[in-house]
């Protein structure tokens, strides 16, 4: 195992600063981009098209992201994805006016793969500097100070929906793109950290950075894992995003309510992050891995025995606050023993690919059962999947504690 430095507490400010910033984007991203796309689409029908060619475009992102890495240092990687992330958005609020249906479909797209790219490059950083003792007590925090940032943004988006619009708004997301790129920029300053590997041991291509993934059963157990979990909440989107468009027929209104739901997961996910650090002390990173299928299990199984809207949307909450706070602090201190290839390389491989390209699995999944006539059965397929979920945490939970003895673990 690799030595891993001190995090400093400059350093761990300028980290929350940046997560605070990034989510505060991606919340405004989210519930404009869902807004409008549900305003010009059928969801039942193109939604799963948007997630097919989110996993055409990811796949070329991811390559492009690793090349980058072997070149650059993490911090002047998260400034450049910023910046074509910023000026995608300004050519696509250009856009909307005049192409409205296109520029609703690209820009669904773009908010789906700007978070994944900012966010992995700020994780990676992290799971660098943190060692298991100080990530079970600081992660809870870091990931605490990013979700008031999105809901601050959820509640800034609620109060001015019905003063300035839904499509105005987008703009607004410049303003935590632009705070975010004075943390990123004061993060290169007050951090010292790895950088890419030496000149001789970098690649000239892309098949080391597979061969990091391939090499490794243990990453392609996490492969496996963070997979199912996508599926299973993207199942669970689905059918929340149907009963929105059926329940909700005014854009204001959809997008007020919208923002609501969000600021509900934000306030479940704050109310859980206070909560990580202790649970990880006392029942260690496998039992809190097994939680979070297990409370999912039971609202979808309540959104089957009462379909309608309010039931999708506790399970719709219950899926993104266990994944942004349990799930998420548990998993990013699966990483941390690994080499620094496993996790920056082999980790933007799992991160980046599967939780999108997991989307379109899924939508290969509802374009069968809709060919089917089987629609109906999306919420059983869900609770299969979190079964399948469930078996893969048991056999990641035994290759981790091989890893990591429990002393260190609970430290």
């Amino acid at each position: 195992m690799e030595s891993t430095p001190t995090i400093r507490p400059s350093s761990f400010l300028s980290l929350c600063a940046l997560s605070f910033t990034v989510l505060a984007s991606y919340s405004i991203a989210r519930s404009i981009s869902e807004s409008i796309f549900l305003g010009h689409f059928q969801s039942d029908e193109t939604l799963p098209l948007a997630w097919l060619a989110v996993t055409v475009v990811i796949i070329p992102t991811v390559l492009l992201y690793n090349r980058l890495a072997r070149q650059l240092d993490l911090v002047h990687l998260f400034l450049a994805s910023l910046l074509f992330s910023a000026a995608l958005l300004v050519v696509l609020t250009i856009a909307m006016p005049f192409w409205p249906r296109t520029a609703a479909f690209l820009l669904y797209m773009w908010k789906d793969i700007y978070i994944v790219v900012l966010l992995e490059n700020v994780f990676s950083f992290a799971n660098i500097v943190f060692r298991v003792p100080s990530a079970r007590r600081g992660y809870g925090f870091f990931l605490l100070i990013g979700t008031l940032g999105s809901l601050s943004s959820n509640m800034m988006v609620s109060l001015l929906t019905h003063h300035v619009g839904t499509a105005a708004q987008l703009w607004l997301i410049l303003i935590p793109f632009f705070l975010a790129g004075i943390a990123g920029t004061t993060l290169g300053r007050v951090t010292g950290y790895p950088g890419p590997p030496r000149a001789q041991e970098a690649p000239k291509d892309h098949r080391p950075t597979w061969q990091v993934l391939s090499a490794s059963s243990y990453l392609l157990l996490l492969l496996t894992l963070i997979g199912l979990v996508q599926i299973a909440i993207t199942l669970v989107d689905y059918e929340h995003n149907a009963m929105v468009q059926q329940t909700f027929l005014d854009e204001n209104q959809r997008t007020n309510m919208i923002s609501h739901v969000y600021k509900a997961v934000d306030i479940s996910t704050i109310t859980m992050q206070l909560m990580v650090g202790t649970l990880l002390k006392w029942f260690g990173v496998p039992t809190v891995l097994l939680l979070v299928p297990a409370a999912l299990g039971l609202a979808t199984f309540g959104f089957i025995l009462r379909r309608g809207f309010w039931p999708i949307a506790v399970a719709k909450v219950a899926s993104k606050a266990l994944d942004y706070s349990l799930f998420r602090a548990a998993k990013e201190i699966l990483y941390i023993p690994l080499s620094y290839a496993e996790k920056t390389r082999g980790k933007a491989l799992i991160d980046m690919l599967t939780y999108r390209v997991a989307k379109g699995g899924t939508a290969v999944l509802l374009f069968a059962l809709a060919s089917m006539a089987l629609g109906r059965w999306v919420s059983t397929l869900t609770l299969g999947v979190i079964g399948c979920w469930i078996l893969a945490t048991v056999v990641i939970a035994r290759r981790y504690r091989g890893l990591v003895n429990r002393s260190e673990e609970r430290d």
